[in-house]
């Protein structure tokens, strides 16, 4: 019998089963403690993840279409999967291998034959309901497309672009043309959509450097190249002020280092990984991370080495304090995990599907790793702290190199331009297309009346306090003319 429940952990006391005296020892069953979506949800997704998180870890091999099930109301069952999450093996997810019925009422409905690793049954059986939406999410319009002309002061390519506050983007460096690179630095108000150059250069002028936001509104740069013929990457370091519109100096780096990334770990210090510096035939991909200090001003080695080298990948923080690194140039490994108290890298398991080679990154609203495409490949791939690598349920329409992505605050990620380097001549791309946070996988959504208004690739992509997301710069089409001076909002709504 199906019994219908409100979620909750059910605790039943000694003390209160037996009067004075008791011991206060609590006794706990084997129990469904939360489910996604919840009950009663209205609006879900066509094709939206279940996931139930249990109070102890699954048998999996008790998981199948009588002990777990999603039935419409009409009584037809839904198909799907069932997996335990190998990194947290209470959580299960069912992915739908066919679509709920539109604006239907779903019930999920959990049986007792469901048991823990140790044989014993759930303490009850539990049923829950679901709306399903009326059709597909809402995606992107090319009246959202906001074209802002040729707003920056300086056309520049693999520059940088950090939200310094809720109202300014930190637009530095960058390549201004064919072996050129940029010393100056813009401001971009999110708030009155106008730019403005800063009367101070930086310290050094770079290029594909590693930019990221220090707790106390400082923006750390570090370093990047000052030619790419020659190869010449640089050691040294930056700080932004925002109180003085100027940056200062910093330490720097121990080794230099471009296409390297940044990320700031829980305790406020900085984690630099991989990149690119000078070796044989002109460059060598880097093994290694730094971690910077920014009260002591100083760079240490971090322990371990990564193993596959690489340059031009993400990195990212993971809950519980790890730190993940995704993709890259020469990545024999697609993605590793450095785990703090064991000071080493890790290879998580199981593998990420796709490699990426200078893809589409961000990160989701939720925290999650997400990449998408790079040379040669159409994947999508997220990193979920308890399922690890998961792949869209499709993946992109379009070959795209040096795209750009950045998500909305609803979870939508706008992956825009990029190249397709197997067009000959390569192709710089206008169109964008859309990823939509459908459960825990996600859907990818080519968007065919919505275009950038020009070609755009090398260019970046940030997502503003108030929701906007702003597109900056780009590769010329034209080799020997400057970079571009575009400036695109994208407004969520």
């Amino acid at each position: 019998m199906w019994g219908r429940l409100l979620l909750g952990t059910f605790l039943v006391s000694a003390a209160a089963c037996g009067g004075g005296g008791g011991t206060g020892l609590v006794v706990v069953g084997f129990q469904l403690e939360q489910v996604t979506p919840p009950d009663q949800a209205r609006d879900i997704p066509p094709t939206s993840d279940v996931l139930l998180f249990f109070s102890r870890p699954v048998d999996a091999k008790t998981l199948d279409e009588d002990s777990l099930q999603i039935v419409a109301a009409t009584g037809v069952r839904i198909f799907g999967t069932r997996t335990v999450a190998p990194l947290n093996p209470g959580v299960v997810r069912f992915v739908p291998i066919q679509p709920y019925f539109p604006s239907a009422v779903h019930r999920i409905r959990v049986s007792t034959a469901v048991k823990d690793e140790s044989g014993a049954p759930l303490d009850r059986a539990y049923e829950f309901q679901f709306q399903a939406a009326a059709g597909d999410p809402e995606l992107l319009e090319q009246r959202q497309v906001v074209d802002l002309g040729d707003m920056l002061t300086y056309g520049r390519w693999f520059h940088r672009v950090t939200a310094v506050n809720d109202t300014q983007l930190l637009v530095a460096g960058g390549y201004a043309g064919a072996g050129s690179v940029l010393g100056r630095v813009e401001i971009l108000s999110t708030r009155t959509r106008q730019a403005f150059l800063l009367p101070s250069s930086l310290r050094e002028a770079r290029a594909a450097h590693a930019q990221v936001l220090l707790p106390d509104g400082r923006v750390l740069l570090a370093g990047g190249e000052r030619s790419d013929a020659p190869f010449v990457p640089l050691r040294s370091c930056e700080i932004y002020d925002p109180a003085r519109f100027e940056t200062v100096p910093a330490a720097p780096l121990l080794v230099p280092r471009s296409f390297a990334h940044a990320v700031v770990m829980a305790d406020g210090r900085v984690f630099l990984s991989g990149g690119q510096t000078t070796g044989p035939g002109g460059f060598r991909f880097l093994d290694d991370a730094e971690i910077y200090d920014p009260v002591d001003d100083r760079w240490t080695p971090a322990p371990g080495r990564m193993a596959s080298p690489r340059s031009g990948h993400l990195s990212a923080r993971l809950p519980g304090g790890d730190v993940l690194v995704l993709g890259g140039t020469a990545a024999g490994v697609t993605g590793e995990r450095y785990r703090f108290g064991l000071e080493r890298f890790e290879s998580p398991q199981p593998p990420a599907i796709s490699f990426h080679v200078f893809p589409a990154a961000t990160l989701l609203p939720d925290g999650r790793p997400f990449v998408a495409g790079g040379f040669d490949t159409l994947g999508v791939t997220i990193f979920d702290p308890a399922f690890g690598f998961l792949a869209s349920v499709n993946p992109l329409a379009a070959e795209r190199t040096f795209a750009a992505a950045a998500a909305f605050p609803d979870g939508r990620v706008v992956i825009s331009g990029g190249t397709d380097f197997k067009a000959s001549p390569a192709l710089l791309r206008t169109s964008v297309e859309v990823f939509s946070p459908i459960g825990s996988t996600g859907r990818m959504f080519p968007l065919p009346d919505v275009r950038l208004p020009r070609p755009t690739s090398h260019h970046e992509a940030t997502s503003a306090a108030d929701g906007t997301i702003w597109i900056t710069g780009g590769l010329p089409t034209d080799g020997s003319l400057p970079g571009l001076r575009q400036v695109v909002v994208l407004e969520p709504e």
